[in-house]
């Protein structure tokens, strides 16, 4: 059967209906999962994606319900509304955790227990089973003793820490740090997230090493009546004792960042209840699982953060978080427990000492765990770098010998194939750590925001003006609303609070000068505020003299007044962004066909085979449609066109400047299709500016596409977008006839992971297990641009490709000068043009852009004689002469 579907009906936002439906290829092993409008509804697919991942659909129905008096589902047989009744016992809430954590403390008031002191170290002695830290502040504290477990932390001088003590606590000249009281946080300022922590429980080398995992890991079709009954349970309109009652919910995926423990969380549901018929409403951090019930130490060490934050931000106490594990409909609650937040505390501060260096912890060798573990290859091919850098250290320094369970993951890789990932993973490791230090969010709550604005990465005090932001009818990556912001402040002094204040502290007056440009990332925070930071996320828009857009979602507002003062800042996602870069080097290394032949092409140099491309230079001349297409290219073009049609591995095209490369592009892509009728041909780019500059030209000849991922203003690409084309698709089988149809897809390179693992089967995993191509063609334009590590995520789609730039022109963006020197700002493009006897090289050498005299200063300069003139109107082109008298 080629593909299953299984259809639950789910009253969605209880005014419009919506039913799920699973679609299996016939070459996947899981379905994948969508959200439908029912028959005869107007609503197109939600969010016009297919879900992968159970907690983000588990989400979306709690999104569609967001403040609940009832709760209802509709009988599929008569379409009748019905209510739903569901309690979740005392017994089932009663929280037993003493296999995974055992504890006689008592529950302490964290209400009061986030008072800190930020102290620098100044000297570290050891003396016996105590470490004496002298340092300096700006209280009373001097020295700092550490006893018990805290003896283990690792510190040097130099090391920022904060003391988190409780508000009954009298602190003075020396503080004793031991098991009974007081955490040590060591460089708080780096927030790491909480499931990064938890994991590091099982494997500290997982967060090192940072490949993406497919979260795909269960059948879907055992999630929909867990998913129904769980909103159900949540939702229960009549209150008893002993179940749990859900009232209102504040925020999904409520992100919170806490420099006072350096920590930071998204909590899947951040909601207001009741809890044994208490009548007390209570705040509730609920966070969902998908996967079997284990109630690990993990998942409840995940809990336990998740309620420290909460209760940091809302300032209240908070005695309980709920762990809900979707498919078997099973909630319990979590106590929280001093003594594991320790234990937390503790690994959080020994994963500082490998967050920013490239020491990978040691391997923790349990077979059990590494022969399961979906990055034991990576953990085997960083152990292999014996690839010496200049100063003739190691970049991976390990003393232990790797076991074979996890030795025999590379088997199948060559001596230099790993020499190539490891010497990829050092260069990345680079770029980040400077991203890190120079776009380090933590200067929104180590500098004001008016200092930030001077070094020209904030907009300081700004509000939302309602009136100008609005809904968007497509939404971008969950992105769904356009949100105003201008200046809170009048900088002729008409508002009286500002009347006394220097103006250069206020900040740019026009916007346009505050150094933030559109399609930064940013995040958004209250301002003057330790404890609402970094609240939102999104992209600008626009900018304007007196007035930015950005784009987000429109759920971080909700819980603020309309005349809170916000900060924007400039951030670098540059961590997403090395963590996408080395999984798609990671999945060169896989063992597959696929995979093993790009790496000939791209670790060992061979040379790329073509056919005789007399056979379609006969074609071009004998089909009237053709010759017509064939007929508008001048001879540089044309022998490009055959070069590819003839390619059996990949081509290569200089596209020298007003050489036409778009338009070259634009008639490739017709005829390929013409000759291979079936074929699917991706189109991407490093920037959405180059993509739509090609999808402009395809609507003038009228040539279908399909945009996938953000398509800015230009209406005629919006209509092509993938939101558009889909939305009134309203069943799988119309879902899977629009995914056969798509001939032409363009998109970014960096969306290709967010975007395109929606349009086929099995996303990422069939990047590392699949044989099979998602493209017969991809077109890589502006490819000097790219760097390599990002090229591979487009080649392992393409069963050939085509790679179009100009090595004289912009080369790869690198920040960090060691990445650079080690080959980071070389293309592929241009490290596949100095191959020895690589015939795959072709140039655009007619440009019409320069008449002969300019065109002469390039040649002479820089092009070495390779461009001519198109034409001789070309050649002798000059500026009219102004009939008019010039005086000086």
């Amino acid at each position: 059967m080629y593909f299953n579907s299984h259809k639950t009906i789910l009253h969605a936002d209880f005014s419009l209906p919506y039913h799920f439906e699973t679609f299996k290829h016939e070459n996947e092993k899981r379905p994948r999962f969508f959200i439908l409008p029912i028959k005869n509804s107007t609503k197109g697919i939600l969010n016009w994606f297919n879900f992968t991942n159970i907690e983000i659909i588990t989400l979306l129905c709690f999104r569609m319900k967001r403040k609940v008096n009832d709760c209802k589902t509709i009988d599929k047989e008569n379409d009748q509304v019905s209510d739903l009744s569901y309690n979740i016992s005392s017994s089932e809430l009663d929280t037993s955790f003493d296999a995974a954590f055992s504890s006689d403390n008592e529950y302490e008031d964290i209400k009061g227990f986030h008072q800190f002191h930020r102290c620098t170290v100044l000297t570290v002695i050891e003396e016996g089973d105590i470490k004496i830290l002298n340092v300096t502040s700006n209280n009373c504290i001097k020295k700092i003793e550490l006893h018990d477990s805290w003896v283990n932390t690792e510190l040097k001088s130099g090391s920022v820490v904060n003391i988190v003590y409780s508000i009954n606590c009298t602190i003075g000249s020396t503080v004793i740090v031991d098991n009974n009281n007081h955490f040590l946080i060591v460089d708080p300022d780096i927030c790491i997230a909480g499931t990064t922590i938890v994991s590091c429980l099982r494997c500290p080398r997982q967060f090192c090493i940072g490949i993406m995992e497919n979260d795909v890991e269960l059948e879907l079709l055992t999630y929909i009546n867990p998913i129904k009954s769980i909103i159900q349970g949540f939702f229960n309109t009549i209150r008893k004792k002993d179940n749990i009652k859900i009232k209102n919910i504040d925020y999904i995926e409520e992100s919170i960042w806490c420099m006072v423990y350096g920590i930071r969380g998204r909590i899947d549901i951040s909601a207001k209840g009741y809890m044994d018929g208490e009548c007390e409403m209570l705040n509730m951090a609920i966070e969902l699982k998908s996967g079997k019930a284990t109630f690990s130490s993990e998942h409840v060490g995940q809990v336990l953060l998740y309620i420290l934050l909460m209760s940091f931000k809302r300032n209240v106490k908070l005695e309980y978080g709920w762990l809900s594990y979707i498919k078997h409909n099973l909630t319990k609650s979590v106590k929280f427990n001093y003594n594991v937040i320790k234990g937390l505390m503790q690994t959080r501060n020994n994963l500082i000492k490998n967050f920013s260096t490239t020491n990978l912890p040691k391997t923790i060798n349990i077979e059990r765990q590494c022969t399961r573990c979906f990055q034991k290859t990576a953990c085997a091919l960083c152990y292999y770098n014996k690839e010496e850098e200049s100063d003739g250290e190691d970049f991976f320094d390990f003393e232990e010998e790797l076991p074979s369970f996890i030795d025999d993951s590379v088997t199948h890789l060559k001596k230099n194939e790993i020499k190539y990932f490891s010497k990829k993973y050092e260069i990345l490791n680079y770029e980040e750590e400077y991203k890190i230090s120079k776009y380090n969010p933590n200067r929104i709550w180590t500098l004001s925001a008016e200092e930030c604005e001077s070094q020209q990465t904030c907009l300081s005090n700004v509000k939302i003006d309602f009136d100008k932001s609005f809904a968007l009818k497509n939404n971008f990556n969950n992105f769904n609303k356009l949100v105003c912001f201008t200046r809170s402040i009048d900088f002729d002094g008409a508002t009286q609070s500002t009347d006394t204040l220097d103006h250069s502290m206020l900040g740019c007056e026009s916007l346009l000068h505050a150094g933030l440009c559109v399609k930064d990332p940013v995040v958004i925070s209250v301002q003057n505020s330790i404890v609402n930071i970094c609240i939102a996320n999104g992209f600008i828009d626009t900018v304007e003299d007196d007035q930015l857009t950005i784009l987000c979602t429109d759920q971080f507002y909700k819980n603020y007044s309309d005349n809170t003062i916000y900060r924007i800042d400039k951030i670098s996602n540059y961590f997403d962004s090395m963590k996408r870069d080395i999984s798609y080097i990671y999945f060169l290394m896989s063992d597959n066909v696929k995979s093993s032949r790009l790496r000939k092409f791209l670790i060992h140099d061979e040379i790329p085979q073509f056919s005789d491309s007399r056979v379609f230079n006969k074609m071009m001349s004998t089909q009237p449609i053709l010759q017509k297409l064939f007929d508008s290219l001048n001879k540089y073009q044309q022998n490009a066109v055959l070069k590819v049609l003839a390619c059996k591995d990949y081509a290569l095209i200089n596209g020298f400047p007003g050489s036409g490369k778009s338009y070259t592009i634009i008639v490739l892509v017709q005829i390929y299709l013409l000759v291979f009728p079936q074929s699917k041909i991706l189109i991407s780019s490093c920037t959405n500016a180059a993509i739509d500059n090609i999808l402009e030209k395809f609507n003038e000849v009228d040539q279908d596409y399909c945009r996938m991922g953000y398509s800015g203003s230009n209406e005629q690409i919006m209509n092509q977008s993938f939101a558009i084309l889909t939305k009134n698709i309203k069943s799988v089988k119309e879902m899977k006839l629009f995914f056969d149809r798509q001939r032409v897809v363009a998109c970014t390179c960096f969306s290709l992971v967010n975007n395109l693992i929606h349009l086929f089967p099995s996303g990422l995993q069939n990047l590392q297990n699949n044989d099979s191509y998602f493209f017969d063609l991809v077109i890589l334009d502006e490819a000097t641009q790219i760097s390599e590590s990002l090229s591979v995520g487009s080649l392992l789609m393409a069963e050939k490709f085509v790679l179009i730039g100009d090595v004289h022109q912009l080369p790869p963006i690198v920040s960090s000068h060691k990445a650079s020197q080690l080959g980071m700002s070389v293309s592929l493009f241009e490290r596949l043009t100095r191959i020895e006897n690589n015939q795959a090289t072709v140039s655009l050498n007619a440009q019409y852009r320069m008449n002969r005299t300019i065109m002469s200063i390039a040649n002479d300069l820089i092009y070495e004689n390779c461009l001519v003139c198109g034409n001789e109107t070309i050649a002798n082109r000059v500026l009219p002469k102004l009939d008019v008298d010039v005086y000086f």
